[in-house]
Order: C-alpha cells, then sequence, then structure tokens
C-alpha cells in the first residue's frame, strides 16, 4: 500500500506531502529554510502547524506569511542525506510491481546501507 501511493505520487507529480489536521492553524505562518542556502533561487523546505510534514510547493505558496529560517550545516547534511534517501526509494520503487510493504523497507534497509 505505501510504495503504491509513493509510485502514485510521483507518476502524478502530485507533491501534495503536507497533510492538514488543523485547517485554522494551517498555512497562516510557515517557517521556511533553503535547501541550499548559497544559491539564490534555491528550493525552500517549509513546515506549518497545522499540517503535518513539509509542505508542497503548492502548500508554500499558499503561505500568508513566510519565517525564513537560517539553514545551518546541520541542516544542509540533513537535506543532502534526504535526498540520498530518495534517490534509494527510487530503486526500490523501480522494483517488481506488487512487493509488499515489508519487501519495500527491505530494499530500503539494504540500499541505505550500501550508501554508507
Amino acid at each position: 500500500m505505501v510504495t503504491q501511493e509513493i509510485a502514485l505520487a510521483q507518476k502524478t507529480g502530485d507533491d501534495k506531502i503536507g497533510k492538514i489536521i488543523d485547517e485554522k492553524k494551517a498555512l497562516k505562518t510557515c517557517h521556511c529554510y533553503k535547501q541550499n542556502p548559497h544559491q539564490k533561487d534555491s528550493k525552500l523546505i517549509c513546515y506549518s502547524n497545522g499540517i503535518l510534514g513539509t509542505l508542497s510547493q503548492d502548500q508554500t505558496e499558499q503561505c500568508k506569511n513566510i519565517d525564513m529560517k537560517p539553514t545551518s550545516k546541520t541542516m544542509q547534511r540533513h537535506f543532502e542525506k534526504f535526498k540520498e534517501l530518495g534517490a534509494v526509494t527510487q530503486v526500490c520503487l523501480s522494483n517488481k510491481e506488487g512487493q509488499t510493504t515489508e519487501d519495500f523497507y527491505k530494499c530500503i534497509g539494504r540500499e541505505a546501507n550500501k550508501q554508507i
């Protein structure tokens, strides 16, 4: 089920990442980091109270106020590791159709260990 949802989101380009859990708080103020603070037009990684997970580009554009946070070196390393995990996820999603969630997680563990 999880792998099917991820594959569908990637296939359709649906990046509605953040799940709204409190509409009154959601998107009033969004807290954002630049993925690469040395690039002027760097992608933003944002979150908001009332939303579970990071925001999609569409959700970020709906924010009423954006609070830019400084991106530390530690945060930059986290972004890079997350990007690497995305590549691992692609490998595991390209495996056989109909794999179970357990198979998917085993693949993630195996491929992530290759990165270390």
